[in-house]
């Protein structure tokens, strides 16, 4: 599979927004490539796993955290915290900065490659203030790259029983350095 960045990229007017608020948007990165990329997302041959925060700092099949009883699984989610790509209804992701000692973590990503998401599906990237007040929000959508400099106070915001899809997206970090084994 190939991409090819969208020729009607306004990178520039990104680049001095990034600069500004140390977050931005890109919409219509990849153009029709976007369509590829959702087609593998949603395989059914695609594994997925449940990204918990546990003291081994692995991820959990979601075959396996099904399998689990529902008071294991319920004591799993309450320990949610780490980047998912996959959101279904009431999956969420608690407030964060993305900082993560050695990591050497500059920007984080979210390329969004659910097509045609609604607002009040929940699913939005909230960035914080100071205060803890919602500073900014971006409502996930398609072919959209989200970068913000980290360390940076975010959300995502609980995706809604009634959301028509699950929210999918590829996410990650630029760093200064590459990541140790078994780091995030």
């Amino acid at each position: 599979m190939s991409f090819t960045l969208s020729p009607d990229l306004d990178v520039a007017a990104a680049a001095d927004r990034l600069a500004a608020t140390g977050r931005t948007r890109l919409h219509g990165l990849f153009g029709p490539g976007s369509a590829a990329v959702h087609a593998a997302m949603t395989d059914p041959a695609m594994l997925w796993n449940r990204a918990i925060r546990n003291p081994y700092n692995a991820d959990v099949p979601v075959a396996v955290f099904e399998n689990e009883p529902p008071e294991e699984q319920a004591r799993l989610i309450g320990m949610a915290y780490a980047e998912a790509t996959r959101y279904l209804p009431g999956h969420f992701l608690n407030g964060h900065t993305d900082e993560h000692e050695g990591a050497g973590r500059l920007y984080a990503y979210v390329l969004n490659v659910s097509p045609e998401w609604s607002a009040d599906w929940g699913g939005l990237l909230m960035f914080t203030d100071p205060d803890g007040q919602v500073a900014e929000t971006f409502v996930p959508q398609f072919d959209t790259l989200n970068v913000f400099k980290v360390p940076a106070w975010h959300s995502v915001s609980m995706v809604a029983p009634y959301a028509a899809a699950p929210r999918l997206s590829i996410t990650g970090w630029w760093r200064i350095n590459p990541p140790e084994a078994g780091q995030p």
